[in-house]
């Protein structure tokens, strides 16, 4: 059996400075602390919307300023900086089943809109019914339109033109399911794209391939990070930098 390791202390350096926030106003207050370690290279935040951290070379010259307090308050990059807080796997966005389910409906409609037009093109007149009657495709749909255009038959389509007809009934009925699913899953990809397949006549009407539509939004963490968060950081980076050439040590 390996032995723990044990961790000797090799240095304590009063290098970070944590600034502490808090939202303005009356009642409940939102807090935010942001530790900027000069020695280290290292930001650490920790909030009400979220925890996030990253390391720097330490040096000025991979810097490009004197500390990383320059570093930060000098660039002042909120767009630069988010990034680099928020690790591969958590970009500061995240699937939307809402978003992806509202998508796949707008295809569905365009799907419903050409197969309506089709229906009207192809619709017999009254006198010719008689006559017509018998002549159909699979689908429902007469051989010959009014303007005795032929239509091509079910047989006569490739496999990915053999789509049945679909009604307003049946459009409907998808549109409710797939948004549905959307309002159910949230921000659950895994969860959304294992039932979506399961809606009946969804491959059939709407997309074979729907992984191909994949809908992100902006997460509310990544909102706070960007809009409350590092802009204040910033500015008080800015007011040390003034404060140590003032008042050096």
């Amino acid at each position: 059996m390996r032995s723990i390791p044990k961790l000797i202390l090799k240095s304590a350096k009063a290098a970070a400075t944590t600034y502490s926030f808090e939202t303005e106003g009356e009642g409940f207050k939102s807090w935010a602390l942001c530790t900027v370690n000069d020695h280290t290279g290292e930001l650490l935040i920790t909030s009400d919307w979220g925890s996030w951290s990253h390391r720097w070379p330490a040096s000025p010259e991979a810097l490009g300023h004197a500390t990383l307090t320059a570093f930060i308050g000098d660039r002042g990059d909120v767009d630069y900086l988010a990034r680099k807080l928020q690790k591969e796997g958590r970009n500061g966005t995240c699937f939307s089943a809402q978003k992806t389910a509202h998508e796949l409906n707008r295809l569905l409609c365009a799907r419903r809109l050409e197969d309506g037009r089709v229906q009207l093109e192809n619709r017999l007149e009254p006198e010719d019914w008689g006559r017509q009657r018998d002549r159909y495709t699979e689908d429902g749909l007469p051989l010959f339109s009014h303007r005795s255009v032929p239509v091509p038959t079910w047989r006569d389509l490739t496999r990915m033109e053999r789509l049945p007809y679909l009604t307003a009934e049946k459009a409907r009925e998808l549109w409710g399911a797939i948004k549905s699913l959307g309002n159910d899953c949230g921000r659950n990809r895994d969860l959304f794209w294992e039932r979506l397949p399961s809606i009946p006549g969804f491959s059939d009407y709407v997309t074979d391939e729907p992984w191909e539509i994949e809908i992100t939004e902006q997460t509310f963490e990544d909102k706070a990070l960007r809009d409350i968060v590092l802009p204040a950081l910033i500015e008080a980076c800015k007011a040390t930098v003034i404060s140590r050439k003032e008042n050096p040590t």
